[in-house]
């Protein structure tokens, strides 16, 4: 029934509305028929809740989660001796199997664990904690006979909006009959902290969105709850979107828009929060959201409601600006009217998508008529906009801020964009610009707007305004080389400009090493710098790199004898190190900007330190032989203040999530591809880079990237003497993609074979085939296409791997964790140690907080003898060319030893001396608890290495039959090269 706007009588006046700011998140009435038997919450729970279901509830204010496991809701019967784990992103899974801290307890019919909720929060960006319950260390208690509503794919998870009230996951409550509404923002919703001085504001359809930032009128004030509200007449906002009703988002700062990506979709549309009027009865009029173009002269009218059939199938209530409407047609939904227009060539050269519809006189199934006429843009369907999109080249000339020899040239790539302005700033902190550049489009859809060198100094601080049929926009530069932070301002640099410290390149006589001798160490520059003692001033930065003092990064690296160091990814990434560097640690895999080095890792950001301090420390790293290679992430963006996405997510975005973190990129598009290619090149030219690591390579369109002629153009840009090093993390299911593109991989086959092995005496007879650089899985051309490592940022370490499997004694952990690295750096290919390795650093697999990643300074006197066995190893790999052979070698090269034990293994190297001058390596393994009997080559061997440490020249001779003991190995060689 039709209800007036008059008589409508809202539950929620100003006063309930003050009371509800004012509370916590626990007002709603408590459903006891849900909880297990003696659970007791201090949070009210929402009707629909089913904690047994769930497997959680809150508790204490949302302070606490308590996990509730029942058997009978997994159909699954428990006996008095099963044990049940909560396992999840919070602690690396399976690795949680065992753990006391992870054990629930059984009250009554249920289990129960309670921890705080700081301790599970969310490990994986912004998504809610995922977690499952694990019977025993193997049973995985699969949520199949649970409601959907409680799990994210096949897991469950912890959603704290739940609990929530209404208002402050929707964004706004109405009063007064529908005269008011109270904007409402809850940073915990947003997974926002926010400081002291930091401002609230609400931009929308109708405050012209991004113009708002900074205007008072449209600023929250903070509620003594920690909310932040504002007032207004309902009249003042009633201007709709494409929804048909009035959209908005919340603004933190000068230009830090918070994400609804979390939110339930019915609080949201076009990626806005909406306030809706209708959810207190049918009192407004259908209003258009889009009119899509689905065929030449096919149009699709979508309505906020059910329509009148009449109203809806007059063609005279359509005018294209551009064009006729010939008929019009109600689908079946009742919602999508189908037009039939004039052709429009959407292929046409240059063409623009600027043509528009007016539509007026619709009313919905009851009557309720448009109040005026509403003008949309024309969108296009994703297959005809494939077509539109692929119709446009790549440009061969530079964007961004291009620096010219009178000028600086801002030049912007927007497909749809109406228009757009260069806003420029003298201060990073400045809300306000005190000048704005008009840009104008040109061929290809580049805008561009240019000024005098005079006006854009060096360091000069801009931003882009641009204008779509969504709203307004004020984005970062998606080539701007430095920024302030992910969500700042962009920064122009000149080329060839030395701020201090850097004072020009010394490398000159540098060359990166040939992939034959490459030892990469992987890290994170805040892991490496942030506790140790020589750069404690300057930790997590990349100065802390630079400093040359007994036992700093710099001088422990050169004296470990690795010669290539790989960095976690250096790009401008989302964090919230502005805040808390350590609370809000990250690895870097959320990159915001392509061009622009991270800025947390600078002294200066507003300064371009992260610019000169980042150059600095390449350079020192080439002086002291060290090459650095950079893990990118180009296969996803960040979620969060992503320009990329701002100014076409369907041009640089598939829509899809294989990534895993949102927002993966079409880098099949010409404009992607080009921004992939010209990021690379500019950090090989103007940061001397000698190589990459590509995060989830088969997601980049790696087939069509790393083409021949791509390579060699990058080659030609490196400016260092030496190859260029290129690494993919190749998951697909075609791992040879690749094969013979010089692009070396990842060998997770590697790293799982050899940690089963070493730990639990599996796949024994995979050892020798691994050592023979994974020939065996046909993926590689040779043994430079293979980088082996059994231990990475992703990867639970060797010491936890050990420990998992049960071996408690120090010597035999020790031991194994030493046989792995015999195999590594005994193998053919590319060797790739994670920082700690050295020292039997212990962590869980991927928990990506600080504490559990920061390098500790103290395992190196700990474990200083295991750190001079990972240096023997380096040295004598480094000394013998039959370890680090380029080429595959015939079979007669490689020998397996065999042993009547399943669990051991034993090989040779250069066994038919096919490599003249060279000795033969022979490497004898017991990982085992039993003894294990080989038979070694004929001759005498001598004992380089074995469990006790490195000989040297003053190892012992052996032949014949020999025997090892549980968690034995040997390392000899037969000619009498010992070193």
């Amino acid at each position: 029934m039709k209800k007036n706007k008059k008589n409508i009588k809202l539950k929620i006046n100003s006063i309930v509305l003050c009371t509800l700011i004012m509370c916590s998140c626990n007002s709603q009435n408590t459903v006891k028929k849900s909880l297990p038997p003696k659970i007791k919450t201090a949070v009210s729970m929402p009707k629909s809740f089913n904690t047994k279901k769930s497997g959680y509830t809150f508790m204490n204010k949302m302070k606490n989660v308590k996990f509730i496991y029942d058997p009978a809701a997994y159909h699954t019967k428990m006996l008095p001796e099963d044990k049940i784990y909560v396992v999840g992103t919070f602690n690396g899974w399976q690795n949680a199997a065992g753990d006391k801290k992870w054990e629930m307890k059984k009250e009554n019919d249920v289990y129960i664990l309670e921890k705080s909720y700081d301790e599970v929060a969310a490990k994986n960006g912004r998504n809610f904690p995922e977690f499952k319950f694990l019977k025993n260390k193997n049973e995985w208690q699969e949520p199949a006979y649970i409601d959907k509503k409680y799990t994210q794919g096949r897991n469950l998870f912890i959603n704290k909006d739940i609990f929530r009230k209404q208002e402050e996951i929707s964004g706004y409550l109405l009063s007064d009959d529908i005269k008011k509404v109270t904007f409402v923002f809850q940073p915990a919703v947003y997974d926002t902290e926010l400081g002291t001085n930091d401002e609230v504001f609400v931009v929308g359809t109708f405050n012209d969105w991004a113009e708002a930032i900074g205007n008072s009128d449209w600023k929250l004030e903070k509620t003594p709850a920690g909310i932040y509200t504002l007032e207004k007449n309902v009249e003042d906002i009633d201007l709709p979107g494409g929804s048909g009703y009035p959209e908005f988002k919340f603004v933190v700062g000068d230009g830090k828009w918070q994400q609804v990506d979390k939110i339930n979709n019915k609080f949201k549309r076009n990626n806005n929060l909406w306030v809706n009027f209708d959810i207190h009865g049918d009192i407004t009029p259908p209003t258009p959201s889009k009119a899509v173009l689905t065929g030449k002269s096919r149009l699709v009218v979508t309505f906020s409601e059910p329509l009148n059939k009449n109203s809806a199938e007059n063609s005279v209530n359509y005018v294209l600006k551009e064009g006729t409407v010939k008929s019009a047609t109600l689908l079946p939904n009742l919602k999508d009217v189908k037009l039939v227009i004039s052709p429009i060539d959407i292929e046409a050269e240059n063409y623009v998508i600027d043509n528009q519809i007016t539509i007026t006189g619709i009313a919905d199934k009851n009557g309720v008529k448009m109040k005026r006429k509403t003008t949309l843009p024309l969108t296009i369907s994703r297959p005809l906009l494939k077509k539109f999109f692929d119709s446009i080249p790549a440009v061969n000339f530079g964007l961004g801020a291009v620096i010219e020899k009178e000028k600086v040239e801002f030049r912007l790539f927007g497909p749809r964009l109406k228009s757009a302005e260069v806003l420029l700033y003298k201060k990073s902190e400045d809300k306000k610009p005190f000048k704005k550049l008009q840009m104008n489009r040109g061929d290809n859809f580049i805008w561009s707007a240019a000024a005098s060198k005079e006006e854009i100094p060096h360091g000069m601080f801009y931003k882009f305004l641009i204008h779509k049929s969504e709203g307004d926009f004020l984005v970062n530069d998606p080539y701007t080389k430095a920024s302030v932070g992910s969500a700042g301002k962009s920064i122009v640099i000149y080329p060839g400009v030395k701020d201090a410290p850097f004072t020009g390149w010394t490398d000159g006589n540098y060359s990166t090493p040939s992939k034959d001798e490459v030892i990469i160490y992987e890290t994170h520059i805040a892991n490496l710098t942030g506790k140790n003692p020589a750069c404690s001033n300057v930790p997590h930065t990349y100065i802390a790199m630079t400093i040359d003092e007994p036992g700093s990064p710099l001088d422990y690296l050169r004296k470990l004898g690795i010669n290539a160091v790989e960095f976690l990814p250096l790009h401008e990434y989302q964090n919230g190190a502005e805040i808390d560097f350590k609370k809000h640690y990250s690895w870097g895999y959320m990159t915001s900007l392509f061009f622009a080095p991270e800025s947390s890792f600078s002294t200066d950001p507003a300064g371009r330190k992260q610019v000169s301090e980042l150059k600095k420390m390449v350079d020192i790293l080439h002086k002291n032989g060290i090459a650095v290679i950079v893990d990118v992430v180009f296969n996803h963006t960040s979620n969060a203040d992503n320009a990329l996405g701002m100014i076409d997510s369907e041009y640089y975005f598939t829509g899809g999530n294989k990534s895993g973190c949102g927002n993966d990129t079409y880098c099949s598009r010409p404009m992607m591809r080009k921004l992939i290619l010209d990021s690379l090149g500019y950090w090989l030219s103007e940061y001397h880079i000698d190589g990459f690591r590509f995060d989830l390579s088969h997601l980049i369109d790696q087939k069509n990237l790393f083409t021949p002629e791509n390579i060699a153009k990058l080659e030609k840009i490196k400016p260092v003497k030496g190859n260029l090093i290129l690494i993919g993390e190749d998951w697909s299911n075609n791992r040879a993609e690749l094969k013979g593109t010089t692009v070396a991989r990842w060998n997770d086959y590697f790293r799982n074979d050899i940690k089963n092995f070493i730990s639990k005496g599996e796949n024994a007879k995979s050892v020798p085939k691994r050592v023979r650089w994974s020939k065996d899985k046909t993926f590689y051309a040779d043994p430079m296409e293979t980088v082996n490592y059994v231990e990475s940022h992703d990867e639970e370490t060797i010491a936890n791997k050990l420990k998992e499997e049960g071996w408690k004694k120090d010597g035999d952990i020790v031991n194994r964790a030493k046989m792995a690295g015999l195999i590594l750096f005994t193998s053919q290919g590319i060797p790739m140690i994670l920082e700690g390795q050295e020292v039997m650093r212990d962590k869980q697999v991927q928990l990506q907080d600080y504490e559990s990643n920061v390098f500790n300074w103290d395992l190196v006197k700990e474990n200083a003898g295991f750190l001079d066995f990972y240096k023997k190893l380096i040295s004598l790999r480094m000394n013998n060319p039959v370890l680090r052979l380029a080429k595959d070698q015939p079979n007669s090269f490689y020998k397996s030893l065999k042993t009547k034990n399943k669990h051991a293994a034993g090989y040779v190297l250069n066994a038919d001396l096919s490599i003249k001058n060279e000795p033969k390596i022979v490497v004898l393994l017991n990982p085992s608890k039993k003894e294990t009997e080989f038979v070694l080559p004929k001759g005498k061997w001598k004992v380089v290495a074995d469990e006790k440490g490195f000989y040297g020249k003053n190892g012992k001779e052996i032949e014949g039959k020999i025997t090892l003991k549980d968690g034995d190995f040997i390392l000899g060689m037969q000619t009498g090269t010992t070193e």
